[in-house]
């Protein structure tokens, strides 16, 4: 009795579609968020500070225990 395809440990691409890329290319639709941005670690999210989200939002008088600190992105971020 022949074995079926699944079975075969050599068989690994039986119904595989082809590898392409799925990054899409740039366009009017896109936006590129490459840069240097700036990342406050909290303790937990309701210690953010009020009105964080704002685009006009000034992180220059947050406390030192607060800081915000620059990033460059894509970047890693880990834990101290």
């Amino acid at each position: 009795m022949a074995h079926k395809h699944w079975e075969n440990p050599e068989s690994i691409s039986y119904g595989r579609l082809p590898a392409r890329a799925s990054l899409a290319p740039a366009s009017d639709r896109s936006l590129l968020l490459n840069g240097t941005w700036r990342f406050q670690r909290l303790p937990h999210p309701d210690a953010a500070p009020v009105g964080w989200a704002a685009p006009g939002y000034d992180d220059s008088g947050d406390s030192a225990a607060n800081a915000w600190q620059a990033m460059p992105v894509p970047s890693l971020w880990t834990r101290p």
